[in-house]
């Protein structure tokens, strides 16, 4: 984070820069003893958050057996909490809903039919975090 914002970076190489740019306290929260934010950061890639393959998944599939729809939903989560936005409580009661349903069953248009959660609404939700993610970040290249 930088002046409320994510800072995201196309590559690992990046992350000095990212370093240099982010907040003191962000760099800090969470780290144990006296390491350094830049010795613990991944060399690779640990989390996928597949925006397209989650908005086809809920616009036109029954489940989610990969997991795709869940990981996006919590990392879009985290995000959101990191910029401090408050989503629209329809978006926020259909992902809440849509998330508890895919950790105990991958199935979910049923669930989604049986709670009348239309499909273009949850994927309206989808959108809405990603746009708010996007204007809340800066982009390092």
């Amino acid at each position: 984070m930088a002046n409320g914002r994510i800072l995201f970076f196309s590559s690992p190489a990046l992350v000095g820069r990212a370093l240099q740019l982010a907040d003191a306290a962000a760099i800090t929260d969470g780290l144990p003893g006296n390491s350094t934010a830049l010795a613990l950061m991944p060399k690779q890639m640990d989390v996928l958050c597949d925006v397209a393959q989650s908005l086809f998944l809920v616009n036109s599939q029954p489940d989610d057996s990969d997991g795709v729809l869940l990981d996006c939903i919590v990392c879009l989560d985290d995000l959101l909490r990191a910029t401090e936005l408050n989503v629209p409580a329809n978006y926020i009661a259909v992902l809440s809903a849509l998330a508890e349903r895919l950790e105990s069953n991958s199935e979910f248009g049923s669930f989604l039919a049986e709670q009348g959660i239309d499909r273009e609404t949850a994927e309206d939700a989808i959108l809405w975090c990603v746009g708010a993610i996007a204007v809340k970040s800066t982009w390092i290249g």
